[in-house]
């Protein structure tokens, strides 16, 4: 009889702990959505604006960058030369301009007193506009030496890390042409897919927690980030597979950009996470 007892009471208590594990699961299916996808930073390529010899390039791949920051310079003897031709071809034309301005006051003075005729007078009005013109037209080529002077610098755009150094000191480059690519340091989020079940889950401001594969060398434990969602696609799109069954085609899912707030180095481009969402904390 006290077996019997036994075998019962252990029953009842395996068929507890069972319902209380489904309880639990079920709460916990009710308030956690978990979505997978990978980091992405943004990246920036980098290139002269104009053509020439690469002079010296200051940074290698890995190196961080601050926004500002000289990167590398082309030769500037051409340039140089290019933007003194234009400064003393201003000096010639505006020494035009002067004698012309001057021979039209004389000439002005001449028609006032009836000395040369009204066509007379316009032809020389006519050669001071010119000169007028032309000295304008130098100035603007000036501007344009001076800026492709300017731009046999290339500066840093915004802080970041050097991931490709495409070209070497020495290279012959055309303009815009990729000499360095540059991770930029922030924004850095996950780009991630919500089936429309869940969509009406999460909103612009949602908080998130990502969950990377990589253990943490000091806790143990698998490195984990704050964020929010930053952005969701107001239009669904198949599941993205590379292979994909019949079923899998009809699935339509949203694309979401969750924005990553404590960022750190360990992030890098592509890598696999984990986001998860509780919805209980989120209602509050």
């Amino acid at each position: 009889m006290n077996r019997k007892i036994l075998i019962i009471v252990a029953i009842l208590l395996a068929a507890l702990g069972g319902y209380n594990y489904y309880q639990q699961s079920q709460q916990k299916k009710n308030t956690d959505l978990t979505m997978y996808g990978n980091v992405e930073i943004r990246q920036a390529d980098l290139g002269f604006r104009v053509a020439g010899r690469i002079n010296k390039l200051y940074f290698q791949e890995g190196d961080k960058v601050t926004k500002g920051a000289l990167l590398g310079e082309l030769d500037t003897v051409s340039y140089d030369a290019q933007r003194r031709k234009a400064l003393a071809d201003i000096a010639n034309l505006e020494a035009t301009k002067q004698t012309a301005d001057t021979v039209l006051a004389r000439r002005q003075a001449l028609y006032a007193q009836g000395a040369i005729s009204k066509e007379q007078l316009d032809t020389y009005q006519k050669n001071a506009e010119n000169a007028a013109a032309q000295v304008k037209a130098a100035q603007q080529l000036e501007v344009v030496a001076a800026d492709s002077l300017k731009d046999t610098k290339l500066y840093a755009p915004n802080d970041g890390i050097v991931i490709t150094r495409a070209k070497e000191e020495g290279s012959i480059v055309s303009a815009n042409s990729i000499v360095y690519s540059l991770a930029l340091v922030e924004p850095v989020w996950v780009r991630s897919y919500i089936d429309e079940v869940n969509l009406g889950n999460i909103a612009y401001g949602t908080k998130a927690q990502i969950v990377t594969d990589t253990v943490d060398g000091q806790t143990g434990e698998k490195r984990t980030y704050q964020g929010h969602i930053g952005y969701i696609s107001p239009t669904a799109e198949f599941t993205p597979k590379t292979v994909q069954t019949e079923n899998l085609r009809t699935d339509l899912v949203c694309r979401v950009r969750v924005y990553v707030d404590d960022k750190d180095d360990f992030l890098r481009q592509g890598m696999p996470v984990t986001v998860k969402i509780d919805k209980a904390i989120n209602k509050n």
